[in-house]
């Protein structure tokens, strides 16, 4: 039974959260089945789309941002007994939209009966799409519409089997009328109510939100998502954000330690504000402290291209290999390519191979001790978490730097 059918069933008998279940070293036949179910679907963080707006969730664990994650185990829950519930998402570009996709529970008390979506190109003026009556399926309802050319979905819930209704997974099918590529999150947010600040250099893109103890971040963009390590106080993990076109609205999801579907650590939404009160208090190394806790570290600060080459290693990836090698004058580095995005583990050992042999010759370029740094190209050799989505994968498909 999927991990949000237990979550509100148990919640709704007897108001306890379920027991976090254990992680599956290997993708399930259900995760599988979710991942190729979801390969269409542009209406996906993974690919960039994003949380506008939305009326209200149950917990920020069951936000709007868990009907777009890819997940068929997570999803949107309305807060209970009242379905006057409306989320705005946005796709990454203008996008020509041919069907669209419904996953919601089974059972009556999460089962949603009725829906109208609608789409619009600028965000304000929407035409209806479809207002179809779902049955009790277990898989994806599909619904075919008049092509439209679109970049904003509106998700309307007009009826519900019972008090707690769900959407697990909202799907589009379509084509991307134009290259994909990140709208901006540099500047100044309100992030669930915190002050936040984005800045890039060159790529890379630090951030922090709070005012007291902030939430310190690194990272980049890999295509149109965002990819963050974070430090906050005693705890560590990374995130992904998506920022919506025209950049006034931002959201994303963190997991602590990595990214694995039992790790999740709640949904972000930003909105673009004035600069307010962040802390400019000098935090620990976010690199060597990430490290140190955790034995490795994600540079989603590295930049390559479709063909796996990097120009040049970042300012901010370079601090952080030189500063390994530092602390640590008796032990190798390790630099380890992985790589998950691909069914094929030729196709992945490919990639890891190319991005290690253009990442050599960068550093090479900078002046760096190879005989102290072991280059690995891992592919999708090891599994560092079950592979649940799109997104997962996504994260995990990065150069690391490990300690020996």
């Amino acid at each position: 039974m999927r991990r949000i059918v237990l979550s509100f069933a148990i919640l709704a008998a007897c108001s306890r959260p379920a027991a976090t279940p254990p992680v599956a070293a290997e993708a399930t036949r259900e995760d599988l089945k979710t991942i190729e179910s979801e390969r269409g679907n542009v209406l996906n963080m993974a690919t960039g789309a994003s949380v506008v707006s939305r009326t209200g969730e149950m917990t920020l664990d069951s936000s709007a941002v868990a009907a777009i994650d890819g997940e068929s185990g997570t999803g949107w829950g309305a807060p209970p007994a009242d379905i006057d519930q409306t989320i705005v998402f946005a796709l990454p570009s203008m996008t020509r939209i041919e069907n669209v996709g419904i996953l919601t529970p089974r059972p009556d008390p999460l089962r949603i009966n009725n829906l109208r979506l609608e789409a619009s190109s600028d965000g304000t003026t929407f035409v209806k799409l479809a207002e179809p009556a779902l049955t009790s399926s277990a898989d994806s309802q599909m619904f075919p519409v008049t092509p439209v050319d679109a970049q904003f979905i509106r998700f309307t819930l007009t009826g519900a089997a019972g008090n707690f209704p769900s959407l697990l997974s909202l799907q589009v099918r379509g084509q991307f009328l134009s290259v994909v590529r990140p709208a901006s999150i540099a500047g100044c947010w309100n992030v669930n109510g915190e002050a936040a600040t984005f800045q890039e250099n060159g790529g890379a893109i630090s951030g922090r939100i709070g005012a007291d103890v902030p939430i310190v971040l690194s990272g980049g963009a890999e295509a149109a998502v965002y990819r963050f390590t974070w430090v906050h106080g005693p705890d560590h993990g990374v995130a992904a954000m998506t920022v919506a076109p025209g950049a006034a609205t931002m959201s994303g999801l963190r997991w602590y330690e990595r990214a694995q579907a039992t790790h999740t650590g709640g949904a972000w939404f930003g909105d673009k504000s004035p600069c307010g009160s962040v802390s400019k208090a000098a935090a620990r190394d976010l690199p060597s402290t990430f490290l140190e806790r955790a034995g490795r570290y994600p540079l989603y600060t590295l930049r390559f291209d479709e063909q796996d080459h990097i120009a040049a290693v970042d300012e901010i990836s370079w601090n952080a290999i030189t500063s390994a090698l530092a602390r640590n004058p008796s032990q190798k580095v390790s630099l380890v390519a992985r790589e998950y995005r691909s069914e094929s583990a030729e196709t992945n050992a490919r990639r890891a191979r190319a991005r290690i042999d253009s990442l050599r010759a960068a550093l090479t370029t900078r002046g760096a001790d190879l005989s102290r740094i072991e280059l690995v190209a891992a592919g999708s050799d090891e599994a560092l978490a079950s592979p649940a989505s799109e997104l997962i994968r996504l994260m995990h498909s990065a150069v690391e730097i490990s300690v020996k």
